[in-house]
């Protein structure tokens, strides 16, 4: 879907212009990752929450994610300061992640990569599904 995009976060209380509130897609560090076939995509959530220490993940976001028992998919977000893989994975409950429902998987990786061949080299050297 896409990376690129130089825009204020999606946030009521983002300042259009203040770089305090860029989204983080304006930085380059995001990305969108849209899908028809939702089996596709928790293939591709589980293998990037088992390689989040190895490609230094920040944050991912599963908008579709419907839990056990809930009345509505509100998704299910991990981030990095939960802990790594699974440990960081928090099932939402309510409306905290802003699309529910949306058919992508949104992935933010740390800028602490000293380039796009270091990342790219990371990438390589994982086994994929």
């Amino acid at each position: 879907m896409g990376i690129y995009s130089n825009r204020t976060m999606k946030n009521p209380k983002a300042i259009e212009g203040d770089p305090k509130w860029l989204s983080v897609h304006a930085t380059g560090w995001a990305c969108d990752i849209g899908y028809t076939d939702r089996k596709v995509a928790l293939i591709a959530w589980d293998w990037l929450i088992a390689h989040t220490a190895e490609l230094r993940i920040a944050e991912i976001h599963d908008y579709a994610y419907k839990a056990p028992g809930a009345t509505k998919a509100w998704g299910r977000s991990y981030r990095c300061s939960r802990g790594e893989g699974v440990k960081g994975v928090k099932v939402q409950t309510g409306p905290a992640l802003g699309s529910p429902g949306g058919k992508w998987l949104h992935v933010e990786i740390e800028n602490t990569w000293a380039s796009a061949e270091e990342f790219q080299a990371a990438w390589k050297a994982i086994p994929k599904p």
